[in-house]
């Protein structure tokens, strides 16, 4: 699996120059979302802090979710519960 310059592995990612939606996790198991962000219009009456961001997750990244939500959270041979996450 590749990994990123900031030692991010690249979960899922359907192109191959990095300007697309695309999941990583590090090595904690925490995943991190790259997408589309919201327009003002969108994001109108969702209540977002500052420091927080949404984004857009297309029905691919969903799909990988389902299908390996699982291994994802799986670090060092165990897998985390969402309690530890």
């Amino acid at each position: 699996m590749a990994t990123t310059s900031q030692g991010l592995r690249v979960l899922v990612r359907p192109c191959n120059n990095g300007t697309c939606p695309a999941l990583y996790a590090d090595e904690t198991g925490r995943v991190f979302v790259q997408g589309s962000k919201l327009n003002r219009t969108e994001h109108a009456g969702l209540n977002i802090p500052d420091h927080e961001e949404v984004v857009e997750l297309t029905p691919e990244l969903i799909s990988f979710l389902k299908s390996n939500l699982t291994e994802l959270l799986r670090v060092d041979n165990r897998c985390l519960n969402f309690g530890e996450i």
